[in-house]
């Protein structure tokens, strides 16, 4: 049976696998090819811990590594029959992966200073009403919390940004612990969303977005050294 899980890992001690290329040898083939086309050193190796957590979750449910792939719009997917779907993000040095049998998207972003119009360029009327609410840094958490939220619900359908980030609407349901809804044309849709936070580390939002209202991912310490 698949277990939902988050995997989250902290690459600022990961070496650049241009000094160290054969590590380039544990990941998968397209990951590779694709990760000595970058030029910065943190793509590379944001690139490359994707690749080691996809080695990992191949190594947990015994499939060919081979078999991590993309679909025509380049979702992530896995071409086998085993049932496993996953959705991996990153943002600086923490790359996230997220595992369910379910269809699934997820988001990270480090939580960063922002223009104060930025809002009016992505989000619907009440979203930014909502935001209107926060200044300083509670305006740059909610908003990264929107962001993520809005980005894994579009990771989990596969539709990519050419669908407007404003074509949706979230909100929050205070009678269920101020979990976050998602309405599309006024209609509520078959999602749950789920946030997580690294600990000890307020710096970076995730979000996860599931078709399977009982999720219950736990957040787990994906260890590179063990995969180096």
């Amino acid at each position: 049976m698949v277990k939902d899980v988050v995997l989250w890992a902290d690459i600022s001690e990961l070496p650049d696998p241009i000094e160290k290329p054969e590590i380039a040898e544990k990941i998968p083939s397209k990951r590779k090819n694709k990760m000595f086309t970058y030029t910065l050193p943190l793509n590379r190796r944001q690139c490359l811990c994707s690749g080691l957590i996809e080695k990992y979750v191949s190594d947990v449910y015994e499939f060919s590594i081979e078999d991590f792939g993309a679909d025509n719009n380049g979702k992530p997917r896995i071409n086998n029959d085993i049932g496993i779907n996953y959705s991996i993000s990153h943002s600086d040095n923490i790359v996230i992966c997220a595992v369910s049998r379910n269809n699934i998207g997820c988001d990270i972003e480090k939580i960063k200073k922002l223009s104060s119009n930025i809002a009016e360029r992505f989000f619907c009327e009440d979203e930014k009403a909502y935001l209107n609410k926060f200044s300083d840094s509670d305006f740059e958490n909610e908003f990264f919390r929107l962001w993520t939220i809005k980005e894994s619900y579009i990771k989990m359908t596969g539709t990519g940004l050419r669908v407007g980030l404003d074509s949706f609407e979230i909100s929050f349901d205070k009678k269920a612990e101020n979990r976050a809804i998602i309405k599309k044309k006024g209609r509520t849709e078959n999602c749950s969303i789920r946030e997580y936070c690294i600990p000890d580390n307020n710096s970076y939002k995730i979000s996860v977005c599931t078709e399977n209202e009982d999720f219950c991912g736990m957040l787990q310490h994906f260890e590179i050294g063990k995969y180096l």
